[in-house]
């Protein structure tokens, strides 16, 4: 008899739902999980540990949006959890919400540090971008060229400072032309972790 099998063959209170998804969670259950964890919520049962179990089930289920809300909302409840905190910085990241990682991974302690962003560096980002144009006309304009390189920096939780240098370079039956481009950016996340 599964776990799921037996949750339906018990009431749905909170002990039950707590047992239950505990044994789910230590079974690696996971869309069993999942179901019983969304029942939980529909009759109205919503706890820490039941978001953090239906997170961690969504994670482990590559479903990283899911998983994000059910953290973000665990996180209401306790946003002091190491567990909770390495699991929410880690489905940031996969969802692509760098900043929001980044903000959140700014009151780590140097544990939880060292285990999700390693050492703060004092560069945060590289790249380097290049490209060209083909010219439909070689009489008029030869191919364009460009290359882009850039750094960013991590200068506080909530500000990141970014700077590039582009060279753009043609040649046209007039003579050529070089531009070059410096450009400096700051981000600052607005949306609450």
């Amino acid at each position: 008899m599964g776990a799921n099998s037996l949750f339906a063959q018990q009431s749905t209170d909170f002990k039950s739902v707590d047992s239950t998804t505990y044994a789910q969670y230590n079974g690696q259950f996971w869309d069993e999980l999942v179901q019983t964890g969304e029942n939980a919520l529909a009759q109205k049962i919503d706890y820490f540990y039941l978001r953090v179990r239906l997170g961690a089930a969504y994670f482990q289920l590559k479903k990283y949006r899911e998983a994000e809300v059910h953290f973000n909302k665990a996180y209401q409840f306790n946003n002091d959890d190491a567990f909770l905190n390495e699991y929410l910085y880690f489905t940031y990241i996969k969802n692509e919400h760098f900043d929001h990682a980044q903000k959140l991974s700014a009151s780590f302690d140097s544990t939880l540090k060292a285990r999700t962003v390693g050492k703060d560096l004092p560069i945060s980002l590289i790249y380097t971008e290049s490209g060209g144009k083909i010219s439909n006309d070689a009489t008029l304009y030869n191919n364009a060229f460009y290359f882009q390189f850039g750094l960013g920096h991590r200068l506080s939780k909530y500000l990141n400072f970014t700077h590039s240098y582009t060279n753009y370079s043609q040649n046209a039956y007039y003579g050529s032309v070089v531009q070059h481009q410096y450009y400096l950016g700051l981000r600052i996340p607005v949306k609450k972790v």
